[in-house]
């Protein structure tokens, strides 16, 4: 994910700026200032409904999607956590679906 706007925390110290990568160090970060929720490009995509049924569709994609359900376990009220699950799932179906093409 791509940051879209620059986020800053209450005291108005730049915490990410527009472009920057939120990667696993960066979004620990971001949680510990309190950031529960950023502007990320692209973030138009499918909703988590809409990847949970196609995740649906056979007993090794049900597993995966509820592995990753697991590992989220508690965090459903939160929006930048929510929003984090989307996105595993999205880029674990983009995965098997590129391996389920043959590409290995």
């Amino acid at each position: 994910m791509i940051v879209d706007a620059a986020v800053s925390n209450e005291r108005g110290q730049l915490l990410a700026a527009k472009g920057t990568e939120l990667d696993e160090r960066r979004i620990k970060l971001l949680l510990s200032w309190g950031v529960v929720e950023v502007s990320v490009q692209g973030a138009g995509g499918a909703t988590l409904e809409e990847i949970d049924e196609r995740l649906a569709v056979s007993h090794d994609l049900r597993r995966l999607s509820a592995e990753i359900d697991a590992r989220f376990s508690g965090a459903e009220g939160h929006p930048f956590l929510r929003e984090l699950r989307r996105v595993v799932k999205q880029i674990a179906l983009e995965e098997h679906e590129r391996e389920a093409g043959g590409g290995g």
